[in-house]
């Protein structure tokens, strides 16, 4: 199978968010909501949507951002500007789920970085969601910090800080 990565494709990576954050709600594991996915309430660039293809389809998609958002700075704070970039929203469609496609989402994030002489690749995800806890430190991240936050959404919870050195 020939992968190939897009950037600026906002609609099909918003499809392949909705996609995933679906089958979350439907497994009783909410952690998007949908409504917030949509191209009205997006401030990203459209240049961090990257989109993973292959010769018929798209499979997964994430935010790349090389600058903070709102939710980087209050997880990670003291962190100087320009020397991370954050992975949001890594979406796997269904069909290709458990066949290695998000480690090479994170790949394709870890060699950016690298291009882009940018030391740090971060992340944060729900500190309880054992699968992405394993899927990261399996891709070399390491733990940083479990951070107790209050969310509008999801009430009282503890996420869970991930960093990686990208550069050699």
């Amino acid at each position: 199978m020939n992968i190939y990565y897009t950037k600026g494709e906002i609609t099909e990576a918003l499809n392949i968010m909705c996609e995933a954050a679906l089958w979350l709600k439907e497994t009783n594991r909410e952690l998007w909501q949908i409504d917030e996915l949509h191209t009205d309430s997006i401030t990203n660039p459209s240049e961090e949507f990257i989109v993973m293809r292959n010769e018929t389809e798209s499979i997964a998609a994430m935010i790349l951002s090389f600058t903070m958002t709102d939710v980087d700075r209050y997880c990670w704070v003291d962190i100087p500007m320009k020397q991370s970039a954050y992975i949001h929203k890594l979406s796997v469609r269904r069909q290709h789920a458990a066949k290695g496609m998000a480690d090479l989402l994170i790949t394709y994030a870890k060699e950016s970085c690298k291009q882009a002489n940018i030391p740090y690749l971060r992340l944060d995800c729900d500190a309880k969601r054992d699968g992405l806890m394993t899927l990261y430190r399996r891709n070399g991240f390491e733990l940083i910090a479990i951070k107790s936050i209050n969310s509008k959404r999801h009430g009282d919870m503890e996420i869970a800080l991930f960093e990686i050195c990208c550069l050699d």
